[in-house]
């Protein structure tokens, strides 16, 4: 029989934050030497005649934050800018009372931290709400071998008539990858 509390266990919590608030609470974290990580992309605007690119969230009110429940909830009730993080939790029926804290798996993550830090100029790469559920026979588990995606993996789907590698995140997320050269990839199954 184990000795340890489950709230003890470090796991990654995808967590919603409060009106826009992300990068405030990122900061906070990194502060306290806590591991989190906000998904961004590059937003290209005109301005005058020039073009300006800048980082931001790609998902607003996002961050993961990769710590146990007991820190967690100690931040949030002792810390002023962690007191806007929320969990993020599902009910496994509609009929059920009670709900479960979404966790994501620590390869799963990794393999989404890895291909959002790929520069993207060319929009290969969509990150999408898991709302926006993607419609399409499941196909096989597949890994990148070479590229800029090296050693991520997922499973290939049809997106918008294209082959795309997708890593879900479930109940928080979808990244989808467009799939150049069928040589970039190597199957799992």
């Amino acid at each position: 029989m184990s000795d340890t509390n489950p709230r003890d266990t470090v796991h990654w919590y995808p967590m919603y934050v409060t009106y826009r608030r992300e990068l405030t609470v990122k900061a906070a974290l990194d502060k306290k030497h806590v591991e989190c990580y906000v998904p961004m992309h590059l937003v290209y605007e005109r301005h005058n005649r020039s073009v300006v690119s800048r980082l931001e969230p790609a998902v607003h009110n996002l961050i993961f934050v990769h710590s146990s429940m007991s820190l967690l909830s100690q931040l949030k009730m002792y810390d002023e800018d962690c007191q806007h993080m929320q969990y993020m939790s599902f009910r496994s029926t509609i009929t059920s009372k009670s709900s479960t804290v979404i966790t994501v798996p620590t390869a799963r993550m990794e393999a989404f931290m890895k291909a959002m830090a790929v520069p993207d100029p060319n929009q290969r790469r969509t990150l999408l709400p898991y709302d926006e559920m993607l419609f399409g026979k499941e196909g096989r588990r597949i890994r990148f071998k070479c590229g800029d995606f090296e050693g991520v993996e997922g499973t290939v789907k049809r997106v918008n008539k294209n082959r795309s590698l997708v890593i879900t995140l479930q109940y928080v997320g979808v990244l989808v990858i467009a799939i150049d050269h069928a040589d970039d990839i190597e199957f799992l199954d």
